[in-house]
């Protein structure tokens, strides 16, 4: 039988490694809050904008809001984003393993 895949569990030993060779315990953790905080104002932002009728993706303040969601992005991605991608990626591997091991072919 095939064992099942557990990519979160490794991918979070990997930053934990990351975290411990640079000296920095909790880096990536408050990467992530920052990056919270970032798309929170930016998303908040959009909306009294948004509220007040203002334009919002002419010229440069779309430029400026996107930069925010990017750099907010990047800054949860070690944490959450990456995690939900590879749990997402985990639960159809292992549904692709169980239908292997249920049919006899992974043993």
């Amino acid at each position: 039988m095939i064992d099942n895949v557990n990519f979160v569990t490794l991918w979070n030993d990997f930053i934990a490694t990351i975290e411990g060779i640079a000296g920095a315990d909790g880096l990536f953790k408050i990467l992530a809050y920052a990056g919270l905080m970032i798309l929170v104002v930016a998303i908040g932002s959009w909306a009294i904008q948004k509220r007040r009728g203002g334009r919002i993706f002419e010229g440069r303040d779309g430029t400026v809001m996107a930069g925010a969601l990017i750099a907010g992005l990047i800054c949860i991605a070690p944490k959450v984003i990456i995690p939900i991608a590879l749990f997402i990626l985990q639960v159809l591997v292992n549904i692709f393993i169980a239908a292997l091991n249920q049919a006899g072919i992974g043993s």
